[in-house]
């Protein structure tokens, strides 16, 4: 009986292709295109965070925006001018050390969005492929 095949090195090829084609672009379960976005808006996101930039922090969101608090009931925020007013409740020091203290170059990535810290904020791209921040976890 003959046997066909590709063999453990077809094997070993398909399977170096496919690593190569998820590296180029770890993002893509995400829905996001390219890296480039992603590491383009985490820097931004830093700079505004670091400089309490309330009215650039909101233009970042996606409206309407879950907030979990750790300890207490949470908060939704609907509008801009909302996000303005509630930035220092909503972006508390946990929330801000996660978010400063994220390599721009390596965020968790799955269907659900993209992950900054251990959770504390979620990204997703609208529908204009554009990241915003779809939820805080405090």
């Amino acid at each position: 009986m003959k046997k066909f095949g590709i063999g453990v090195l077809g094997v070993l090829l398909i399977l170096s292709a496919a690593v190569a084609m998820a590296a180029d672009n770890a993002y893509e379960v995400a829905g996001v295109d390219d890296p480039a976005i992603v590491k383009a808006f985490v820097l931004s996101l830093q700079s505004v965070v670091k400089n309490n930039d309330a009215a650039a922090f909101a233009k970042m969101i996606s409206y309407p925006m879950k907030v979990h608090a750790e300890n207490g009931p949470g908060l939704t925020v609907k509008t801009a001018k909302q996000a303005q007013e509630k930035y220092a409740e909503i972006v508390n020091a946990k929330v801000k050390q996660a978010i400063l203290s994220q390599n721009p170059d390596d965020l968790f990535a799955n269907y659900q969005g993209l992950m900054i810290g251990d959770g504390e904020v979620w990204l997703t791209p609208n529908e204009h492929g554009e990241l915003k921040i779809l939820s805080i976890n405090q």
